[in-house]
């Protein structure tokens, strides 16, 4: 059977292309505060779960015991503390090894570019610049720019990026470095493959049942062959 090459890859960001600043356990613990500050119960709160999880069961037990002011409400108070951790420390960013690099040889090839994060844009396009890496995009989708509800890992975000990319999902590759992304590719029916460049070591892969997986973003590189990228037979 003859390969599908990969007409367009989608990046998440942080762990991903950027070493992030972000402390994602304080971002959890200030969420936490401010639930509690807006009346929600504790036993709501697990600090085991993702945050998308614990956003999405807050949102339910809002939404049936209040209005949509309350809604607004706490809404915009997550947002506030969601986007000022993430701000605290994006000027000292750095690119993951070989990111740079390998944006640039595929953008050369043809092969379209994408990034999909939980970040708000403000936080993504601020890491980026910091970063370094100045390669433009084709498609870019951020936290903020659609209802939270609806942001990775929902496959509403990955199908809305690869829209934007005019490509079709048997021939677009997600790379991400959390099972979160894993889950947000198997959602929109994209080939999927982690880094080991985050949070995630090959152990946590493979207990997540992840098997395609590269040490870094560089890695891509050697996929690319007559101009085209080709991913291993394992992907």
């Amino acid at each position: 059977m003859e390969k599908q090459a990969v007409r367009g890859v989608i990046f998440d960001l942080d762990g991903t292309l950027v070493h992030t600043t972000v402390d994602f356990r304080l971002m959890k613990r200030k969420l936490y505060e401010v639930f509690i500050e807006e009346g929600i119960p504790a036993y709501l709160l697990d600090e085991s779960e993702t945050m998308s999880r614990s956003l999405a069961r807050i949102r339910q037990y809002v939404i049936e015991n209040g209005d949509a002011g309350d809604m607004e409400r706490v809404g915009a108070a997550v947002t506030r503390s969601m986007n000022g951790t993430e701000m605290e420390g994006v000027s000292g960013t750095t690119a993951i090894e070989g990111a740079l690099e390998c944006l640039r040889s595929l953008q050369e090839k043809g092969i379209r570019l994408g990034l999909l994060t939980r970040g708000s844009r403000a936080y993504a396009e601020a890491a980026l610049q910091n970063a370094g890496i100045d390669i433009p995009f084709n498609a870019m989708v951020c936290r903020d720019d659609h209802p939270e509800q609806e942001a990775k890992p929902n496959g509403k975000a990955l199908e809305r990026t690869m829209a934007l990319m005019e490509v079709q999902p048997q021939e677009c590759l997600l790379v991400g470095d959390h099972a979160m992304d894993m889950e947000c590719a198997a959602s929109a029916s994209v080939r999927f493959l982690g880094v080991l460049t985050g949070s995630f070591t090959r152990a946590d892969w493979e207990r997540h049942g992840c098997r395609s997986m590269i040490g870094s973003v560089g890695d891509l590189i050697g996929c690319l062959d007559d101009g085209n990228l080709y991913l291993p037979e394992q992907y």
